[in-house]
């Protein structure tokens, strides 16, 4: 096990205790099976002794893991099991060596010396060696680092039947769960200590990513009776889902005994899960389970550890989908979260494949910017989601710390459709399935690299939303003065709607972050400059202002524009003879975010024109997608062929980059529609 393996790292390093007692095991162990065989040769035929010595050895291995992994580990604990067994595997040794038989007096003489040296080995390593929780749950394997001895604020630590299970205390009052060292959930202070006169707080983090979960997924089946979550964590996703007061059952299906123990640290953020007579536990594989049940749910929500832990990969399959989708009801819907830090865009894609492949409908959402989730349906259509779950009595009271999460800031962490995806995944080829593991494989490196899923990422904070447009999904501007949640789309809303309607002075900014006040700064010199009347020095640098500006008010939205910002730029670049250039990028920019693909695909040219030429007012990949789009929007996939090809050199995103291989698939669908070009005779 990782954790195992983190410890026994650092033993090497510090202490060299491990060489030490393993040698004199292995020694033993050498002996013990050369021993046994020749003990049987002697009583038997030579097959059947060899046979004998491979079914008791094989008898012996499934015995001893599951003794050890099911009752011994949670009863006896990570030290004693390991130096348990070692004990027992040298004294099976010395035990052979003295009743073997033709055993040469200088070989026993060293049998009873080594006897001698191992159990002096032992108790130096029971009494001498500290297996110190802090440094058993430092994650070395991932971090690549060791906690100081005696870490303080470890209010839980067990060695599980198949993983350690710790809670920590941090100095400022928040908690978190950690399985083998990996953080799983995490609560701020403010859930356990809440000053009644403080100002609400924005939902933030890892928080976010348990609070929107149940709820997102809840939105779209509001009145669902029977619910299951898979994987318990803090426990806060059944308690929110429990929230509801149509649910009639909810089951929380976790492997890990310890796992639910330790949530009852988080009492009583999550009591809910312990106080509510709807609430059922069971330590299960969740396969095992949902086959032996044979029960369909209104609502299942799986949400497990990080793919790359061992034996979690399995929930993530093709295999797992086809069958859990038999578990739903007819109006059911499946929640499956996902993180997109330590993966990559392939990896990710190789899961929504699987998703895609076994259900008609599916929407991904943000649940924070590195988590998403995947709400799906049996349904032709994913049913429309009622944000009014938020506004449940319960749910109320247990987010009252915090700003109120409305509708819009619901609809704005949409990330992408099943129709933006259906073309790249075809047929769903290279799905992650148990035949073939890509996502177990894969996230291991990814794991090690630190790697990032930035297509999918881009798609939830690129001014230009390439799945929204595909689409013609319209994003709306929000209302909402102070963004809600902590997701890069839902405050970017939030700061445009306060740019539209709001005056700012110096003296309001000091408490403002960085990216309002730099915000603000461009919209008012952009005024200043416009208001003065005249052409100013450069024109690129006023262009590049302009489009700053003009992201600030319009990130998270598509299909829509700020029209009287438009009008402003426009005469302004008109008036003071901007360059021909300037005014066809300003005018595209304004057509392709109101979707108006037609008077959009009229200035495609002049653009690609002016980037070869070395004339950059765009950036280049919002220049790419966007004429691409128009012009398949506009029935000329040969042209958007030509043009994707030609501004690929001017590109940042590397070829692999979801955003890129989605518009070249949406391309050659557009390319097979059209037909084989005409041949001239």
């Amino acid at each position: 096990d990782q954790n195992v393996g983190g410890y026994g790292l650092f033993t090497f390093a510090k202490y060299g205790i491990a060489l030490a007692v393993m040698l004199p095991a292995t020694f033993c162990a050498g002996i013990t099976l050369p021993l046994i065989t020749r003990i049987l040769l002697t009583a038997g035929s030579g097959e059947r002794a060899i046979g004998t010595v491979y079914s008791v050895n094989t008898l012996g291995s499934i015995v001893g893991a599951g003794l050890a992994s099911l009752v011994l580990m949670p009863w006896l604990g990570l030290k004693v099991l390991l130096v348990g067994g070692g004990v027992i595997d040298m004294a099976l040794g010395v035990w052979l060596l003295f009743h073997a038989g033709r055993v040469s007096a200088p070989a026993r003489r060293l049998g009873v010396f080594a006897t001698g040296g191992m159990v002096l080995l032992l108790f130096y390593a029971v009494f001498s060696v500290p297996f110190d929780r802090g440094m058993l749950i430092s994650g070395v394997y991932r971090y690549g680092r060791v906690s100081k001895a005696n870490a303080p604020g470890i209010v839980f630590y067990k060695d599980g039947r198949t993983a350690t299970v710790s809670v920590k205390k941090a100095e400022d009052g928040g908690f978190s769960l950690a399985t083998n060292g990996k953080p799983d959930a995490s609560l701020s202070p403010i859930w356990f200590y809440h000053d009644t006169t403080a100002e609400a707080k924005q939902l933030d983090g890892d928080e976010s990513t348990q609070v929107l979960l149940p709820m997102i997924t809840l939105a779209h089946a509001p009145k669902a009776k029977l619910a299951a979550v898979i994987g318990n964590g803090s426990g806060m996703s059944s308690h929110f889902l429990l929230g509801s007061p149509t649910l009639a059952k909810l089951v929380t299906i976790d492997i890990e005994p310890e796992m639910i123990r330790a949530s009852h640290m988080f009492y009583p953020v999550n009591r809910r899960n312990f106080d509510d007579p709807r609430s059922v536990f069971v330590h299960d594989d969740a396969k095992s389970y949902f086959a032996a049940t044979n029960q369909r749910f209104d609502l299942i929500l799986s949400e497990p550890s990080n793919p790359w832990v061992s034996g979690v990969s399995g929930l993530f399959t093709d295999e797992f989908y086809q069958r859990i989708r038999t578990y739903l009801t007819p109006d059911g819907v499946f929640g499956q979260w996902l993180h997109l830090y330590e993966i990559d865009d392939a990896l990710v894609l190789s899961v929504i494949k699987a998703v895609h492949k076994n259900f008609p409908s599916y929407q991904v959402f943000l649940t924070a910017d590195v988590d998403i989730l995947i709400v799906a349906s049996n349904k032709p259509q994913l049913p429309t989601p009622d944000w009014r779950v938020m506004d449940i009595p319960g749910i109320r009271q247990d987010l009252h710390r915090f700003r109120h999460i409305g509708p819009q800031a619901l609809d704005a962490v949409r990330l992408v459709s099943r129709e933006a995806l259906a073309p790249l995944i075809g047929t769903g080829a290279g799905a992650n399935s148990d035949f073939y593991p890509t996502l177990d494989l894969g996230t291991e490196l990814t794991r090690y690299m630190k790697t990032y899923a930035t297509g999918f990422g881009g798609l939830g904070d690129s001014r230009f939303d390439l799945g929204a447009a595909l689409t013609e999904a319209r994003l709306l501007p929000s209302d909402e003065r102070l963004a809600s949640l902590n997701i890069t789309r839902v405050k970017a809303l939030s700061l445009g709607h306060r740019l539209r309607t709001e005056t700012f002075t110096t003296e309001g900014l000091v408490g403002e972050d960085k990216s309002t006040r730099v915000a603000v700064s461009q919209w008012e010199t952009l005024r200043d400059v416009i208001a003065a009347g005249h052409a100013p020095v450069d024109w690129q640098i006023f262009f590049k202002l302009a489009t700053d500006v003009e992201s600030s008010l319009h990130l998270g939205t598509m299909g829509w524009t700020d029209e009287a910002y438009y009008v402003s730029v426009t005469r302004f670049l008109s008036a003071q003879h901007a360059p021909a250039d300037a005014q066809t990028a300003w005018r595209f920019l304004h057509a392709v975010a109101g979707y108006r693909w037609i008077a959009a695909a009229d200035d495609v040219d002049a653009l690609v024109t002016a980037r070869m030429e070395e004339h950059k007012w765009l950036d280049d990949d919002l220049l790419r997608d966007a004429a691409v789009v128009s012009l398949i929007k506009t029935g000329a996939p040969a042209h958007a062929r030509g043009v994707f090809d030609r501004l690929t050199e001017f590109s940042a995103r590397k070829a692999t980059d979801l955003r890129v291989r989605m518009l070249d698939a949406h391309l050659a669908v557009a390319e097979r529609k059209a037909g084989p070009k005409p041949t001239s005779k």
